[in-house]
């Protein structure tokens, strides 16, 4: 299978697309049969689906794979690679390291590296190529010219002979690339066209300003031309890769090459001649109902008034199909053009650069803007538009602001402007604490879906109701608002998507604290890379904060941190201090766990300056539900030793939480608490708290809540669960040793560290494996687990595994 990537192919939609055309020829699966007008997100499931079912391993090779920036398309290859049978090889030729976390890879020996160096001829190599292999008598100081200026690509070298090989001079040859000063791209053109005949040079310079090009267009564009003679030529020569869809036989281009080909058409040919040819492209795909590329060929012809009357036909489709980065580089071409003057046009410029460059760039084009000087449409779009960038900027005063005075003066006409103005309201009052607010909003929301924006609107709704859920301590109650509301969606209709987006991350969530976390996190990373695009920030939070606490969970420490920069760096992108700040406070978690208190304490300090946590018990933000400075202060007093220390702050936050009827917080905190008072000797009282917890747990399901604060938190939930069934009093007497797996055979409590080192033990790593994944030296590692056979009183490594099973220290 293969696939030639262009910057095009960065809008999610059309990337999809072109991947269902190149699987056609693949052996049968289910994604021969993929309906392509269901979601994008339904699409992706269903590709990877497709790789599932395939009993023989694939080759897949991606061509120019530079041009993918979306973070979004970029994750579904990642997606894609982990799919794919046992045995299947993907090539990606890319001239720029790939945004693919590519350390897993390495580390797990999966990646083979071919990089500049081992592309590039030697000198050697080049005089062996041209002298043994070519026939090409080529004197020594020529060699070393032609070295020079290929720079020793293969491309280059094989154009150089080629031209030789036509009977032009060597040295004329070396001086047309030494004397050009120009990109390698520039000469590869300039060779082509060099050796091709008057009649293909012509066809190559007129069908170069399309991306793709059949028999058709190329007859429309290059009308004088053998066209099937070109074709087979332009195949003959490897200029272009052939693969058939739906409508055919399809050539490529080589991207750099198309490129530099169609700059060259611009150079040399009269700018109204350039205009005539993009203009026939899109008449071309206009008669063939191919609007978005005749939209580009309008635009690229400076026929604005074809582009706009296009663009008005497929507007609301193309927003349902959720091409926003499609429609926002088109928005952008007719802004700078001085042709953006349709007000609806200028809002919805804003409403997609707010899912493609995020809401601070969103904002800029919307904050002057009047509403009373628009048409119906464009007023109530905006009215719904400007709330919701606000809320997704974390400036939710100004949110609530705005959608009290959207409510009074929308007009009601326009269902998917109602139904963003009720989402934005929902989730506005759901954070600020006004739960009666946010259920009659949640209820109106309902009553409008049932007769405008149906089952799109009822996943909303349900969704802003299981957010208030999941808090509330309603796990299981969440879990089926969201399984059902998204039922009804997926059988219902096709789009937007981006709210089954968040309503899956919702889900994910309720998953991992249920503790299904293989569910979770297979439906977190289908939908990751598309939350942050979206950039909500609870959101983002949310799916970063659970990814990263799953991979730490199965001994990935490096794929955790990687999450957590991913999470980071999406925060400085999107200019949210919240989630800058949630990133850093889980860094500092992760440190805890590994006893670098001193590195956790500054991290957790820059989470604190970062951003303005005041309203962290009057806001209900659910990324940051059990996340906040109070916890994870309260979590490192505990861990470094001065479980006293964290006694009087979590009684507080208790109280706090208490008040407001904040379940998952106060189950959180009830657990920390039970872990401060077993550590300063107060068992009883520790096994109470871990009753309350018991009751919580078994009637909702959070699971991940408890079992992520480690085993000694495990081993007083196990004690504390045995006391309530069997009904001895919590006042009998109980041991030390009875409270906690850390506890070993010695009597002697495992730190920490040592419990990650037989963790990864009893997985099969050998010690530089432990030392690597823990970041420590291997003397550290053997150190280790010296200490974890004598508290285990075992012999060797395997007789440790083995009593540490017995103990229930490990699974």
């Amino acid at each position: 299978m293969w696939l030639s990537c262009d910057s095009a192919d960065n809008d999610i939609s059309r990337f999809l697309q072109v991947f269902l055309a190149s699987i056609k020829e693949m052996p049968e699966g289910k994604a021969a049969s993929i309906d392509t007008s269901i979601s994008n997100a339904s699409i992706a499931d269903a590709i990877m689906a497709y790789f599932d079912a395939l009993a023989q391993p694939i080759a897949v090779f991606m061509d120019g794979f530079e041009a993918l920036e979306n973070t979004a398309v970029v994750d579904l290859v990642i997606r894609g690679i982990e799919s794919m049978p046992l045995g299947s090889v993907v090539v990606l030729a890319t001239r720029v390291e790939p945004k693919l976390g590519l350390s897993g890879f390495r580390g797990s020996g999966q990646l083979t590296e071919i990089g500049v160096n081992e592309l590039c001829f030697a000198r050697d190599e080049v005089s062996e190529l041209f002298r043994d292999r070519l026939g090409v008598q080529v004197g020594t100081e020529h060699l070393d010219t032609l070295h020079v200026q290929t720079e020793g690509w293969p491309t280059a070298l094989w154009l150089a002979w080629q031209a030789m090989n036509d009977g032009r001079d060597v040295f004329n040859v070396l001086q047309d690339i030494t004397r050009r000063n120009s990109t390698l791209a520039c000469f590869l053109a300039d060779e082509v066209m060099a050796f091709a005949t008057p009649s293909l040079r012509d066809f190559l310079l007129r069908t170069s300003l399309a991306e793709e090009i059949n028999y058709e267009i190329a007859a429309a564009l290059s009308p004088s031309a053998d066209v099937l003679w070109c074709l087979d030529e332009c195949e003959r020569l490897n200029l272009v890769f052939r693969y058939f869809d739906d409508r055919g036989e399809i050539y490529r281009f080589n991207t750099l090459l198309r490129e530099s080909l169609y700059h060259s058409f611009c150079a040399s040919q009269p700018s109204d001649i350039v205009a005539e040819a993009h203009l026939k492209a899109c008449e071309y795909y206009m008669s063939n109902g191919r609007t978005t590329p005749a939209i580009r060929q309008a635009i690229k012809a400076r026929r604005f008034d074809t582009a706009i009357s296009l663009l008005n036909v497929e507007l609301h489709q193309l927003l349902a199909w959720g091409r926003m980065r499609f429609l926002a580089d088109v928005f952008e071409q007719l802004a700078l053009a001085g042709e953006l003057n349709n007000s609806l046009h200028i809002v919805l410029r804003a409403w997609c650069v707010n899912f493609t460059r995020g809401p601070s760039y969103a904002y800029s084009l919307i904050e002057n803007l009047n509403i009373f000087e628009m048409e119906s449409e464009a007023r109530d779009c905006l009215l719904a538009l400007r709330p919701m960038v606000l809320g997704m900027l974390d400036r939710i005063k100004e949110a609530r602001e705005e959608v009290e005075n959207a409510s009074e003066l929308i007009s009601g006409k326009y269902p998917y402007a109602v139904a963003m103005l009720h989402q934005i309201d929902c989730s506005t009052s759901i954070i600020t604490g006004n739960h009666l607010a946010a259920r009659k909003a949640i209820d109106r929301a309902r009553r409008i879906a049932k007769s405008s924006s149906g089952a799109f609107g009822i996943l909303l709704a349900e969704s802003s109701e299981a957010t208030l859920d999941i808090m509330a301590g309603r796990l299981r109650q969440a879990s089926a608002r969201i399984q059902l509301a998204n039922k009804e969606f997926r059988n219902s209709r096709t789009q937007p998507e981006h709210g089954v987006v968040i309503s899956s991350i919702l889900y994910g969530e309720s998953l991992y604290e249920s503790g299904k976390l293989d569910e979770a996190r297979n439906l977190l990373e289908r939908n990751i890379s598309l939350v942050r695009d979206v950039g909500p920030p609870d959101a983002l939070i949310s799916s970063h904060i659970i990814l990263s606490r799953l991979a730490l969970s199965s001994g990935n420490i490096e794929g955790a941190l990687e999450i957590l920069t991913q999470l980071e760096s999406d925060g400085y992108r999107l200019n949210l201090p919240r989630v800058i700040a949630s990133a850093k406070l889980e860094y500092a978690n992760l440190r805890i766990g590994l006893e670098d208190f001193s590195g956790a304490k500054a991290i957790l300090n820059e989470g604190l300056s970062i951003f303005d946590w005041s309203n962290v018990h009057s806001y209900w933000w659910i990324g940051n539900d059990t996340l906040y400075p109070a916890i994870v202060s309260a979590r490192l007093h505990i861990r470094s030793g001065q479980p006293a220390k964290a006694m009087d702050g979590l009684k507080e936050e208790l109280r706090h939480a208490d008040r407001q009827s904040r379940e998952r917080r106060a189950l959180k905190i009830r657990i920390l608490m039970a872990e401060a008072l077993f550590l300063t000797g107060r068992k009883k009282a520790a096994l109470r708290s871990m009753l309350r917890v018991i009751r919580t747990v078994k009637i909702e399901g959070y699971v991940s809540t408890l079992k992520e604060e480690g085993a000694t938190v495990g081993s007083l939930h196990v004690e504390a669960g045995r006391s309530a069934e069997s009904g001895p009093s919590i006042n009998s007497n109980l041991t030390e040793s009875s409270l906690s797996p850390l506890i070993g055979q010695t009597g002697d409590k495992l730190s920490p560290k040592e419990f990650i080192a037989l963790q990864y033990l009893a997985k099969g790593l050998s010690n530089s494996q432990i030392a690597g994944a823990m970041f420590v030296s291997e003397s550290t590692v053997r150190s280790h687990l010296r200490s974890i056979n004598v508290k285990l009183n075992a012999k060797n490594r395997t007789q440790a595994i083995i009593i540490a099973k017995k103990m229930h220290i490990i699974n």
